[in-house]
């Protein structure tokens, strides 16, 4: 979809792949209402240390978000898309991600979106980025 068409409140992440720079914008509200819509299945996702350090590392997590989700312990599936190289992308939750590691848990629900859907939910029109920016970036959440 073109970003004129899109939702600009709703909420939505870009991946900017390390490789080559290419930007992806999902329509993470939209991706997710998709998912819970149609019943598609959960997966049990580990979580890591490692993983947990890296999603604070480069996702930009706010820490009054990421305390907000701590209290509440409003745990929502995490939506990952299953990208071509084979790895799972999160692209909705992270701050619960790290909320849960902080926690000690071992395993997280989620949906594992394959590429034949989430590229439906895509955002095309954006001007490109690069990590950096998007990490000295404000997400706009409140």
């Amino acid at each position: 979809m073109r970003v004129e068409c899109y939702d600009l409140q709703a909420q939505m992440f870009t991946h900017v792949d390390a490789d080559t720079g290419v930007n992806t914008v999902f329509a993470a509200t939209d991706l997710r209402r998709y998912c819970d819509h149609n019943r598609l299945p959960f997966s049990l996702v580990p979580v890591t240390k490692r993983d947990a350090k890296m999603i604070l590392e480069h996702r930009g997590i706010e820490d009054y978000r990421l305390k907000r989700i701590w209290e509440s312990q409003n745990w929502q599936p995490l939506l990952f898309a299953h990208m071509p190289d084979g790895t799972d992308l999160l692209i909705d939750g992270s701050h619960t991600y790290v909320a849960r590691a902080m926690r000690g848990h071992k395993w997280v629900l989620a949906y594992v979106v394959p590429q034949e859907i989430w590229t439906y939910y895509t955002i095309e029109g954006f001007p490109q980025t690069t990590e950096q920016e998007l990490l000295d970036s404000w997400s706009g959440v409140r």
